[in-house]
């Protein structure tokens, strides 16, 4: 697939444009010549460069001719618009289920059905799914001193 610059530089622009609208409303550090959005707000600006850049860009090319989007022949095969919403929904999936089911359940769910659709053996999946969430789940809990939700299994882990 591919996206004409233009497009891809005015939505790099909406996202520079509203990051730093939010960073406005970061507090001044104590003692600080700066806000806590000095940084953030430098690299909106970048960004926003960047995506005027590619806007003009798109521009030129639109002017030789060009067309906004041109699909690639695997996006006829049939499935390939699941397989695209797949990730997102699983995000959305983790969003709205993490805090009932738990990490460790939430993504059990998520990485054997991604690893199922995109094309591994169930044993396989199975076994990725759960060394993937184990080990993640070591790494920001024990590591990094995240806590997880634990959902239905914190009467497992911890009693009633």
């Amino acid at each position: 697939m591919r996206v004409n610059d233009a497009i891809t530089g005015l939505i790099l622009l909406i996202i520079a444009i509203a990051v730093f609208a939010y960073s406005t409303t970061f507090p001044q550090l104590t003692g600080m010549q700066f806000s806590a959005g000095f940084w953030p707000q430098t690299i909106c600006v970048c960004l926003a460069l960047c995506g005027v850049s590619l806007i003009f860009s798109g521009i030129k090319e639109r002017a030789g001719g060009q067309a906004w989007v041109l699909l690639d022949e695997w996006w006829r095969q049939s499935g390939t618009v699941f397989t695209v919403f797949l990730v997102p929904g699983a995000i959305l999936f983790y969003i709205l289920l993490s805090d009932f089911l738990g990490f460790i359940i939430t993504g059990l769910i998520i990485l054997l059905v991604l690893g199922l659709r995109f094309g591994l053996k169930p044993l396989h999946a199975v076994l990725l799914a759960v060394a993937t969430t184990l080990g993640m789940h070591f790494v920001f809990v024990d590591f990094l001193l995240v806590q997880l939700p634990w959902g239905l299994l914190e009467t497992v882990v911890f009693g009633s």
